[in-house]
């Protein structure tokens, strides 16, 4: 026997009884994974995506699943945004499920890990299940008809396209919306979108930071919206709006609960009103302004949130900012019109309320307007307190709004963006300020597929 072959026979059973001495590593799986702090600190070994189509009802199931184009995986791993050899951070984590339970291209997210503690470093598979995403829409009002079809998910992209139909006062109209969410691959989305009608258009488009993430350092918002539009009914009834903005943020600080950003940049607003002789308004008849200027501000945004279910007992949940949340900018320039200078004023701040294992409450405010030298004009104040309250085969629910007016723009009128009873109102209101109170019982039905539900609503309204 050579000397290698001694040394290979002293060698080898060593070898092998080390091998049975050392203990297997530990792996553990799980299915659709709730609870995420076991995995903090364990590098990601891969995301493996499983696409599911849309769960609709067997008669119909066929021929409409060969219509439909599925959601790319490389689709949800953007957005879920969690790239393998990163190390798991939850509250990133928590973050990228809620981006993808909140998106309209899917009915249901579920994460399957399988955890290898020793190793350090974990499996994760998103199960996911398209939503139909092809949607029909007709809107009925006093005065309006509209009609829309669109696609919200182009060849599995989540890209979408909208068209619409319909006449508004008399006039006819057709429109046509797009957006991208990634726009030419860049972390930006793109939404562009005209409206033509028989006596003017409405045309905007923006480019925006896609989905916030926590650890987003910077933010861009830009934004044009250009309207012009002559009543057929009403000679001398004129409309014409000019927006632009330019929005950088920046992030200051973050907390477990919430994060601060500074935003700058700079916004023109213009607009050339005309109302018609004899229109019963409040405010004036006539407004021309100018308004160009840097812009500043403050926002802050929740990184806490609170699960509640959908309906009582039901184990589909949703999750709910906690912190408080708010956006102020002030716009500082000069009126072109009257040489003054001009402040511009836009605000918002809400905040939600977990109350009991179910019920929420929500509490919002919301100020805008124009300083000049002397007084505020198109100044909007509202408020709103709203109750929610699932409950077996649906919810309960109640709202108090107010808003007050000062010296509103004549194509205004109070509380119309939320009241149910505005249809019922005359074309133009006399009131510089609403209150609004409505109750509503909802029934929730049988799910239809994946991506809708039959139900009804009553409510009582009062304004």
């Amino acid at each position: 026997m050579t000397c290698a072959a001694l040394l290979l026979a002293a060698v080898l059973p060593a070898s092998l009884f080390m091998a049975g001495a050392m203990p297997a590593q530990q792996c553990t799986s799980h299915r659709d994974e709730r609870t995420l702090g076991h995995l903090d600190g364990l590098r990601i070994d891969s995301v493996d995506v499983v696409a599911g189509a849309p769960a609709l009802p067997s008669a119909i199931a066929g021929v409409a699943n060969r219509l439909h184009a599925r959601t790319d995986p490389s689709t949800i791993r953007r957005l879920f945004d969690q790239p393998s050899g990163t190390t798991i951070d939850t509250l990133k984590l928590a973050e990228s499920l809620r981006t993808l339970r909140r998106a309209r291209i899917l009915s249901d997210v579920q994460l399957d890990t399988r955890e290898c503690p020793d190793a350090g470093v974990a499996t994760l598979t998103l199960r996911t299940t398209d939503a139909w995403t092809t949607r029909a829409r007709l809107r009925l009002g006093k005065s309006s008809i509209a009609a829309s079809l669109g696609e919200d998910n182009i060849l599995g992209r989540a890209r979408s396209l909208r068209t619409s139909l319909g006449i508004d006062e008399g006039q006819p109209g057709f429109g046509v919306q797009y957006v991208d969410p990634w726009f030419i691959g860049s972390p930006l989305a793109l939404s562009v979108g005209r409206t033509q009608y028989r006596g003017g258009f409405e045309s905007a488009v923006q480019l925006q930071s896609s989905s916030p993430r926590l650890d987003d350092r910077w933010r861009i918002d830009l934004g044009a919206a250009n309207s012009a539009r002559q009543s057929l009914k009403a000679a001398g009834d004129r409309v014409n709006r000019l927006e632009l903005r330019a929005i950088v943020a920046r992030q200051l600080w973050r907390s477990r609960s919430s994060t601060v950003a500074l935003q700058f940049g700079a916004e023109r607003m213009r607009a050339r009103i005309e109302s018609s002789p004899g229109a019963l308004l409040v405010g004036p008849s006539q407004v021309t302004r100018d308004v160009t200027g840097p812009l500043i501000g403050m926002s802050r945004s929740s990184r806490s949130y609170m699960t509640r279910p959908l309906l009582a007992g039901s184990t589909e949940l949703v999750e709910l900012p906690t912190a408080v949340e708010g956006d102020a900018t002030v716009t500082i320039g000069r009126d072109a019109v009257t040489g003054e200078a001009t402040r511009h004023v836009d605000a918002w701040i809400g905040k939600l309320w977990g109350v009991g294992p179910s019920a929420i409450i929500s509490a919002n405010g919301w100020w805008s307007g124009f300083k000049g030298r002397s007084e505020w004009n198109a100044g909007d104040t509202r408020a709103s307190l709203f109750a929610l309250m699932p409950v077996r085969g649906g919810s309960w629910s109640a709202r108090l709004a107010g808003e007050s007016l000062r010296d509103p723009d004549p194509d205004t009128r109070a509380l119309v963006s939320f009241d149910p009873t505005a249809r019922l109102l005359p074309s133009r209101g006399l009131a510089e300020a609403a209150v609004l109170a409505t109750v509503e019982r909802e029934w929730r039905g049988p799910r239809v597929g994946g991506s809708y539900d039959l139900g009804g609503a009553l409510f009582m309204s009062a304004s």
